[in-house]
């Protein structure tokens, strides 16, 4: 340490500030409409609405009906039962920070637990027609990265424009987080789930497991065991490196692309209609 006044210590953060140093400015996100629930147009929102026949009857307190509910993650409706993380936003505190090959990451703050809810993917629900669709206008032209993860039948989240900080997990082939699929009320929505336990500053990572349509995108995952695609390409579609979706609408892929994020901008939701929690 240096020294200060009448001889004692100066601290390193002192004597850098006295000596005139600038600390490196913080990287900046491009902005983003940041929300809590999904939205879309009121079609889309009523088509991905239904019933659930899988729910157990909850009595409002927890009970054996609100384990089975738990194991094919089902939450309960009522106040007092525990099984309802994802209603109540009991998530698991992260950080958004850049990485060294894959653009921005989402980061363990503290030590996450194997099963932990860590946070929910959100964004507009569309049609996988329009995901097709906005895909191919953003691949082929200068326009930021994509990012969407598959909700149920035809449906998608795109969380591009709009959606939670889950959109910053990458892919990798050696994964410590899952996409796992939750029903409230009927609705279906997706959360970020531990499939190991994480460290605090620790990258949360998921695998992309692309495998519809004759496309593949590279892995900069880094894992000893990366095989260095996102997905393999199906036997049908030969050995070339095709790098656009096929003309046909398939199924879109089950997660988002790699992140490139930005500082969260709050939204009105006047002009959506939003699936809040109950």
């Amino acid at each position: 340490m240096m020294a200060g006044r009448k001889g004692r210590p100066m601290s390193e953060r002192l004597a850098k500030k006295r000596a005139g140093y600038v600390s490196p400015p913080r990287p900046e996100l491009p902005s983003f409409e940041l929300r809590s629930t999904n939205c879309g147009t009121k079609e889309v929102m009523k088509a991905t609405k239904g019933k659930d026949d899988r729910a157990a009857p909850c009595r409002g307190f927890c009970s054996e009906q609100c384990d089975l509910n738990r194991d094919v993650r089902t939450e309960c409706e009522r106040g007092a039962c525990e099984n309802r993380t994802l209603q109540r936003r009991q998530f698991k505190r992260t950080s958004a920070r850049p990485t060294p090959s894959t653009g921005w990451g989402l980061f363990a703050v503290d030590h996450i637990e194997e099963e932990d809810l860590i946070e929910e993917y959100v964004g507009e629900l569309i049609h996988k027609s329009t995901f097709w669709q906005r895909f191919r206008e953003r691949q082929h032209g200068e326009l930021d990265p994509v990012y969407y993860c598959h909700l149920h039948g035809p449906y998608v989240i795109d969380a591009t424009q709009k959606g939670s900080y889950a959109r910053f997990v990458n892919h990798s082939c050696k994964p410590n987080a899952a996409y796992v699929p939750f029903s409230v009320s009927g609705r279906r929505r997706v959360g970020v789930v531990a499939i190991a336990d994480i460290l605090p500053n620790e990258e949360i990572t998921a695998s992309y497991g692309f495998e519809d349509g004759c496309f593949r995108m590279v892995c900069d995952c880094g894992h000893l065991g990366c095989s260095g695609w996102v997905h393999r390409l199906p036997a049908e579609c030969g050995e070339e490196d095709v790098s656009s979706p096929p003309p046909s609408d398939p199924e879109p892929p089950s997660s988002p692309s790699p992140p490139a994020q930005p500082d969260p901008v709050l939204i009105s939701d006047s002009d959506t209609e939003s699936d809040g929690a109950p």
